[in-house]
Protein backbone atom coordinates (compact mmCIF):
# COMPACT_ATOMS: atom_id res chain seq x y z
CA UNK A 1 0.00 0.00 0.00
CA UNK A 2 1.66 3.51 -0.70
CA UNK A 3 2.05 6.02 1.78
CA UNK A 4 0.37 9.34 1.57
CA UNK A 5 3.83 10.95 1.10
CA UNK A 6 4.24 8.67 -2.38
CA UNK A 7 0.85 9.23 -3.49
CA UNK A 8 1.71 13.49 -2.95
CA UNK A 9 4.70 12.65 -5.14
CA UNK A 10 3.30 10.63 -8.01
CA UNK A 11 0.30 12.76 -8.45
CA UNK A 12 2.25 15.57 -8.35
CA UNK A 13 4.59 14.04 -11.64
CA UNK A 14 1.77 13.56 -13.17
CA UNK A 15 -0.03 16.66 -12.93
CA UNK A 16 3.35 18.17 -14.02
CA UNK A 17 4.02 16.25 -16.85
CA UNK A 18 0.89 16.96 -17.66
CA UNK A 19 1.33 20.69 -17.79
CA UNK A 20 4.72 20.04 -20.03
CA UNK A 21 2.94 18.20 -22.85
CA UNK A 22 0.19 20.99 -22.98
CA UNK A 23 3.45 23.40 -23.73
CA UNK A 24 3.56 23.47 -27.99
CA UNK A 25 6.55 21.85 -29.32
CA UNK A 26 9.88 24.92 -29.93
CA UNK A 27 10.49 25.78 -33.36
CA UNK A 28 12.47 24.26 -35.60
CA UNK A 29 16.24 25.47 -35.50
CA UNK A 30 17.00 27.72 -39.00
CA UNK A 31 18.19 26.38 -41.93
CA UNK A 32 22.03 27.60 -42.75
CA UNK A 33 23.54 29.12 -45.75
CA UNK A 34 27.21 29.68 -46.59
CA UNK A 35 28.24 32.89 -47.21
CA UNK A 36 31.75 32.69 -48.46
CA UNK A 37 33.93 33.85 -51.19
CA UNK A 38 33.45 32.81 -54.41
CA UNK A 39 36.35 30.75 -56.37
CA UNK A 40 37.60 34.24 -58.17
CA UNK A 41 40.21 33.26 -60.88
CA UNK A 42 43.28 35.92 -60.51
CA UNK A 43 42.54 39.24 -62.50
CA UNK A 44 44.86 40.96 -64.58
CA UNK A 45 46.27 44.25 -63.37
CA UNK A 46 49.59 45.60 -61.74
CA UNK A 47 50.57 43.09 -58.97
CA UNK A 48 51.67 44.49 -56.11
CA UNK A 49 53.63 43.30 -53.20
CA UNK A 50 51.55 44.71 -50.67
CA UNK A 51 49.05 43.26 -47.91
CA UNK A 52 45.76 44.49 -47.30
CA UNK A 53 43.80 44.60 -44.21
CA UNK A 54 40.17 44.22 -43.79
CA UNK A 55 38.42 45.71 -41.03
CA UNK A 56 35.23 44.68 -40.30
CA UNK A 57 32.01 45.99 -42.07
CA UNK A 58 29.93 48.56 -39.83
CA UNK A 59 26.37 49.55 -40.59
CA UNK A 60 22.55 49.32 -39.01
CA UNK A 61 22.35 46.76 -36.33
CA UNK A 62 19.75 44.97 -38.02
CA UNK A 63 22.56 43.86 -40.66
CA UNK A 64 24.93 43.07 -37.87
CA UNK A 65 23.64 39.36 -36.81
CA UNK A 66 23.40 36.01 -38.49
CA UNK A 67 19.57 36.67 -39.72
CA UNK A 68 18.75 37.16 -43.36
CA UNK A 69 16.93 40.50 -43.87
CA UNK A 70 13.91 41.29 -46.03
CA UNK A 71 12.66 44.63 -46.80
CA UNK A 72 9.17 45.55 -47.88
CA UNK A 73 7.71 48.95 -48.68
CA UNK A 74 10.32 50.51 -46.31
CA UNK A 75 9.53 47.59 -43.41
CA UNK A 76 12.33 45.68 -42.22
CA UNK A 77 11.73 41.62 -40.75
CA UNK A 78 13.89 38.58 -40.42
CA UNK A 79 13.27 35.78 -42.78
CA UNK A 80 11.88 33.02 -41.39
CA UNK A 81 13.72 29.60 -41.28
CA UNK A 82 16.70 30.51 -42.67
CA UNK A 83 20.15 32.14 -41.00
CA UNK A 84 23.70 32.81 -42.14
CA UNK A 85 26.32 30.32 -40.06
CA UNK A 86 27.43 33.22 -38.31
CA UNK A 87 27.52 37.30 -38.08
CA UNK A 88 26.92 38.92 -41.13
CA UNK A 89 30.47 41.36 -40.40
CA UNK A 90 32.82 38.43 -39.88
CA UNK A 91 31.92 36.57 -42.49
CA UNK A 92 31.73 39.49 -44.78
CA UNK A 93 35.60 40.41 -43.38
CA UNK A 94 36.22 36.96 -44.44
CA UNK A 95 34.70 36.93 -47.78
CA UNK A 96 36.79 40.37 -48.68
CA UNK A 97 40.15 38.97 -47.12
CA UNK A 98 39.85 35.80 -48.77
CA UNK A 99 39.09 37.55 -52.40
CA UNK A 100 41.73 39.62 -52.49
CA UNK A 101 44.23 37.25 -51.93
CA UNK A 102 42.28 35.35 -54.43
CA UNK A 103 42.25 37.87 -56.60
CA UNK A 104 46.13 37.56 -56.82
CA UNK A 105 46.95 41.46 -57.41
CA UNK A 106 48.04 41.94 -53.83
CA UNK A 107 50.50 39.64 -51.68
CA UNK A 108 47.54 39.18 -49.62
CA UNK A 109 44.25 40.15 -47.89
CA UNK A 110 44.31 39.53 -43.80
CA UNK A 111 41.75 40.41 -41.33
CA UNK A 112 42.20 43.39 -39.04
CA UNK A 113 43.32 42.41 -35.68
CA UNK A 114 45.71 39.22 -36.87
CA UNK A 115 49.05 40.95 -36.29
CA UNK A 116 49.98 41.45 -39.56
CA UNK A 117 50.53 44.82 -40.47
CA UNK A 118 48.60 46.03 -43.86
CA UNK A 119 50.18 48.73 -46.22
CA UNK A 120 46.61 49.16 -47.35
CA UNK A 121 43.71 49.07 -45.12
CA UNK A 122 40.08 48.85 -46.00
CA UNK A 123 37.04 49.98 -43.91
CA UNK A 124 33.69 49.94 -45.21
CA UNK A 125 29.96 50.62 -43.56
CA UNK A 126 27.49 48.48 -44.92
CA UNK A 127 24.55 50.46 -46.26
CA UNK A 128 22.26 47.85 -47.36
CA UNK A 129 22.12 43.84 -47.51
CA UNK A 130 19.33 42.79 -47.75
CA UNK A 131 16.15 40.89 -50.18
CA UNK A 132 14.81 44.03 -51.29
CA UNK A 133 10.81 43.66 -52.36
CA UNK A 134 9.38 46.48 -54.35
CA UNK A 135 5.90 46.14 -56.14
CA UNK A 136 6.74 42.77 -58.39
CA UNK A 137 9.84 42.67 -57.80
CA UNK A 138 12.04 40.61 -55.88
CA UNK A 139 16.49 41.98 -55.53
CA UNK A 140 19.18 40.86 -53.31
CA UNK A 141 20.87 44.41 -52.63
CA UNK A 142 24.38 44.77 -51.37
CA UNK A 143 25.84 48.04 -50.60
CA UNK A 144 28.35 49.69 -48.81
CA UNK A 145 30.68 52.69 -48.35
CA UNK A 146 34.27 51.33 -49.02
CA UNK A 147 36.89 53.46 -48.14
CA UNK A 148 40.98 52.70 -49.05
CA UNK A 149 43.35 54.31 -46.51
CA UNK A 150 47.06 54.46 -45.64
CA UNK A 151 48.00 52.25 -42.81
CA UNK A 152 46.28 54.06 -39.32
CA UNK A 153 44.46 55.96 -41.36
CA UNK A 154 47.07 58.47 -41.72
CA UNK A 155 45.25 58.94 -45.73
CA UNK A 156 42.63 58.50 -47.61
CA UNK A 157 43.53 56.79 -50.77
CA UNK A 158 40.11 56.04 -52.37
CA UNK A 159 36.67 56.30 -51.69
CA UNK A 160 33.68 55.12 -52.91
CA UNK A 161 29.75 53.44 -52.55
CA UNK A 162 29.34 49.83 -54.18
CA UNK A 163 25.99 49.14 -55.08
CA UNK A 164 24.72 45.64 -56.37
CA UNK A 165 21.55 44.06 -56.87
CA UNK A 166 20.71 40.21 -58.15
CA UNK A 167 17.18 39.30 -59.33
CA UNK A 168 15.32 36.90 -57.31
CA UNK A 169 12.76 34.72 -59.25
CA UNK A 170 11.82 32.73 -56.13
CA UNK A 171 10.91 33.86 -52.56
CA UNK A 172 12.03 30.45 -51.42
CA UNK A 173 14.86 30.98 -48.63
CA UNK A 174 17.66 29.17 -50.34
CA UNK A 175 17.23 31.06 -53.61
CA UNK A 176 17.34 34.08 -51.46
CA UNK A 177 20.66 33.46 -49.58
CA UNK A 178 22.11 32.56 -52.75
CA UNK A 179 21.02 35.86 -54.09
CA UNK A 180 22.19 37.63 -51.58
CA UNK A 181 25.69 35.35 -51.37
CA UNK A 182 26.22 36.29 -54.53
CA UNK A 183 25.56 39.81 -54.55
CA UNK A 184 27.82 40.34 -51.85
CA UNK A 185 31.16 38.24 -53.34
CA UNK A 186 30.40 40.56 -56.37
CA UNK A 187 30.78 43.64 -54.47
CA UNK A 188 34.07 42.02 -52.78
CA UNK A 189 34.96 41.56 -56.09
CA UNK A 190 34.95 45.19 -56.68
CA UNK A 191 36.56 46.33 -53.51
CA UNK A 192 39.02 44.04 -53.94
CA UNK A 193 40.03 45.39 -56.94
CA UNK A 194 39.76 48.93 -55.62
CA UNK A 195 42.26 48.03 -52.86
CA UNK A 196 45.11 46.55 -55.47
CA UNK A 197 44.52 49.69 -57.48
CA UNK A 198 45.06 52.28 -54.65
CA UNK A 199 48.11 49.89 -53.35
CA UNK A 200 49.25 50.16 -56.92
CA UNK A 201 49.10 53.27 -56.92
CA UNK A 202 50.77 54.01 -53.94
CA UNK A 203 53.64 51.63 -55.21
CA UNK A 204 53.91 53.70 -58.75
CA UNK A 205 54.39 57.07 -56.57
CA UNK A 206 56.99 55.85 -54.35
CA UNK A 207 60.26 56.58 -56.41
CA UNK A 208 58.67 60.37 -56.79
CA UNK A 209 58.28 60.85 -52.80
CA UNK A 210 61.42 59.22 -52.30
CA UNK A 211 63.33 61.65 -54.90
CA UNK A 212 61.32 64.50 -53.52
CA UNK A 213 62.66 64.04 -50.32
CA UNK A 214 65.90 63.49 -51.12
CA UNK A 215 66.31 66.90 -53.14
CA UNK A 216 65.11 68.44 -50.08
Amino acid sequence: MKTPLALFLVSTTLALSGCVSLLPDPPPPPRLYPLEASQTAGVQGLVVDAVASVAAPTGPQVLMGDAIVWRSNDTLAYMGGAAWPGRAPDLLQAMLAQTITRQGRLTAGVRAGEGLRGDVEVRWDLIAFEIVEQGADLDARFAAHVRIMQPRGRSLLHSEIVDVSVPLQSRNGAVAAAALARAAQDACAEIAAMAADAAANMALRAPDVAEDAGGR
